[in-house]
């Protein structure tokens, strides 16, 4: 008896075959008509069966779509409905982000989703109660439940939820540091936290200017040293026996006398900063004190002859003895020289790229660097805006991804052979149509940021 049925093309025909034989052998049929079944009612049951059929390549359509078109439709609201099912947490967080299936997302199986649902402020009833701190933290960020979060189990909990300013008599005695740190910043218990046996807690408290007459004895190098930042017990903390607390004395301007023959270099440049005892610490044997005192523009005509680069070149950024040191060993002095704008006819035929770099950075000799063999030069030189239309063809990508950055010959650089060249055109907004193609992943990804952007502007 032969029955209607629906071949693997879709069409409807009428199909011979014994029931035992349907779908196999030359029976082409996916779909046959059951006994007792109308022509009228089978027609529907098949019409239905397709349509669940081409909803299911649909959503796997969807799914299988890259991770930037997956934000790309999100950023337009759709398909979130398909989308919020992606096995991806990053795509369901940028669906949580957009306000959509909450109700559903509240159950996600990252933790990361529902943080972005209680950040939305969604069901923080049930949030309150989630296994992972991380959520519950963000559900006490929002003011919510500090009753019952004060006694979280986890201190990064309890910590946010005395930042909230919530439960500060119960939490200065909080058995972790870091909380009882966030309630000494509320300047709250500090006349017990002053006893603190963590030296942190102690610093805070010093921070806040609370009981400096105690403090300034305390056995941490690291509150004494905060005592001194506050401007108090200089006369004390001037003899102390750790050298940064000393150090923090100095930068007060305080026993300048005694500290410029410190036995620390730290010390002594704090005194330098200071301008004083220049006369004696322009021959310190630290060279980083004599830097201190070039930049305070003293002793020039000695540094100048300093046997560390470092200080010739704080020399050279005075703006002195430049007709010395532009044929200092040191390239590094020689570009300082060049920032001075000294010499730049000279120092253009250096033999260090480097030099030679900061020359362009001159706007001097642009004319003779675009040819320069370093391509570092060449690249100074594109920064520039010099000679674009020549660069466009240099060989170095450096070169080509700089000229990108101008925004210059863009049409030709959005078939530049490097990625990265291109990365920067679609970066620029530019060739969007042709890049989306694109064969690397990377400039197709900016390509649909890009995109996204315009769409937000309404462009």
């Amino acid at each position: 008896m032969k029955v209607l049925a629906l071949t693997t093309d879709g069409k409807l025909t009428y199909c011979t075959a014994s029931p035992e034989n349907r779908g196999k052998g030359r029976c082409n049929h996916v779909g046959h008509q059951n006994a007792g079944e109308s022509q009228e009612d089978f027609v529907k049951r098949v019409a239905s069966d397709l349509l669940k059929q081409a909803a299911t390549n649909q959503n796997e359509d969807i799914l299988n779509l890259t991770y930037s078109e997956k934000l790309d439709m999100i950023s337009n609201n759709e398909n979130l409905e398909i989308l919020i099912n992606d096995e991806n947490e990053s795509v369901r967080i940028a669906i949580a982000k957009q306000g959509y299936g909450l109700d559903k997302l509240i159950d996600d199986k990252s933790a990361d989703v529902r943080a972005i649902v209680a950040r939305q402020g969604y069901g923080l009833d049930k949030l309150v109660n989630d296994k992972d701190w991380y959520v519950r933290r963000i559900v006490a960020e929002k003011g919510y439940k500090l009753d019952k979060l004060v006694d979280d189990e986890d201190w990064r909990v309890r910590r946010t939820v005395g930042e909230c300013g919530y439960g500060l008599n119960k939490l200065v005695n909080d058995e972790n540091p870091n909380v009882r740190i966030i309630v000494a910043k509320q300047g709250y218990g500090l006349d017990k936290l002053i006893n603190d046996k963590d030296y942190n807690v102690r610093t805070i408290v010093a921070k806040q200017g609370y009981g400096l007459e105690k403090l300034v004895d305390d056995e941490s190098w690291f509150v004494r040293r905060v005592v001194a930042k506050q401007g108090y017990g200089l006369d004390k903390l001037v003899n102390d026996s750790d050298y940064l607390v000393c150090e923090a004395v100095a930068r007060q301007g305080y026993g300048l006398d005694k500290l410029v023959d410190s036995k620390y270099g730290r010390v002594r440049l704090a005194v330098a900063e200071q301008g004083y005892g220049l006369d004696k610490l322009v021959n310190d044997e630290d060279e980083y004190v004599r830097i201190s005192v070039a930049n305070k523009g003293y002793g020039l005509n000695k540094l100048v002859n300093d046997e560390k680069w470092e200080v010739r070149r704080a020399v050279a950024k005075q703006g002195y003895g430049l007709d010395k040191l532009i044929k200092d060993k040191d390239p590094d002095v020689r570009i300082a020289v060049a920032k001075q704008d000294y010499g730049l006819d000279k120092l253009l035929d250096d033999k260090n790229g480097r030099v030679r770099a900061a020359v362009a950075e001159q706007g001097y000799g642009l004319d003779k660097l675009i040819k320069d063999k370093d391509y570092n030069v060449r690249t100074t030189v594109a920064k520039q805006g010099y000679g674009l239309d020549k660069l466009i063809r240099d060989r170095s990508v450096n070169v080509r991804m700089t000229i990108a950055e101008q925004g210059f010959g863009l049409d030709k650089l959005v078939n530049d052979k490097s990625t990265s060249v291109r990365y920067i055109v679609a970066k620029q907004g530019y060739g969007l149509d042709k890049l989306a193609d694109d064969k690397s992943p990377k400039v197709r990804a900016v390509v649909a940021e890009q995109r996204r952007k315009l769409s937000k502007t309404g462009q």
